[in-house]
């Protein structure tokens, strides 16, 4: 770190306001550097804020010096409807990956990250995380929600937390459950109550016939 030197010599205004300018920005720098440097071990979810060795203010190269090459690959990602988009995949092949979106595609500012249902040891404080239950995130929400029915492509996706305690979060935490069972031997009745382009609530009676569970989390910086 640079050091700067006052004395009788060198107190005149204009050197006094250019050393007060160099040590603020040698200490906002300071503080990006430790902003960005996440913890490697961890995989605490915090919605806005981290998803455990990724910050707001993660770059890229930031990532590759803390959790080494061999855990940090770029690829293109899919993102659904038959479309994909560069991105990079944090401990790939392991059951911790994790999907890393950037804005711009420039590898610097994170966008969001995909937890899908490898990443069963990420977890918010509250315990919400890939492999929860339906009955689980019921009680961590303190109520009932409401969620879109299965079968399109934002199947499963929580629509409303209707006011209880996950609302907290607002849009920077996407939940989407679906159902571990096979719905081919469901009868007609109960598929028309959960499948299709329309809100359901979780107190929907065939839902717990379905074993439902969290199977993506997408967090947004």
């Amino acid at each position: 770190m640079a050091t700067v030197i006052l004395g009788a010599r060198t107190s005149s205004p204009w050197f006094l306001s250019f050393a007060i300018a160099l040590l603020a920005s040698m200490t906002y720098v300071g503080h990006v550097d430790a902003e960005a440097k996440g913890d490697a071990n961890s995989r605490l979810i915090e919605p806005g804020i981290r998803v455990g060795p990724v910050t707001a203010h993660s770059q890229e190269i930031d990532l590759v010096r803390l959790l080494g090459r061999g855990n940090v690959r770029r690829e293109n990602l899919d993102v659904g409807e038959g479309f994909k988009r560069p991105g990079t995949k944090l401990f790939p092949g392991t059951d911790d990956e994790i999907w890393l979106f950037w804005q711009e595609d420039a590898y610097k500012i994170p966008e969001r990250v995909v937890i899908a249902d490898r990443g069963q040891k990420w977890r918010t404080a509250e315990g919400v995380g890939s492999g929860v239950t339906l009955e689980t995130l019921i009680r961590l929400n303190g109520r009932h929600f409401d969620l879109h029915g299965f079968g399109w492509d934002y199947g499963g996706t929580v629509a409303s937390w209707q006011g209880g305690r996950l609302r907290r979060f607002g849009d920077k935490l996407t939940v989407r459950v679906g159902p571990s069972v096979d719905l081919n031997g469901l009868p007609e009745s109960d598929l028309d109550a959960v499948i299709g382009e329309k809100v359901i609530s979780s107190q929907t009676p065939t839902l717990k016939k379905l074993n439902v569970m969290v199977y993506e989390l997408i967090v947004k910086f």
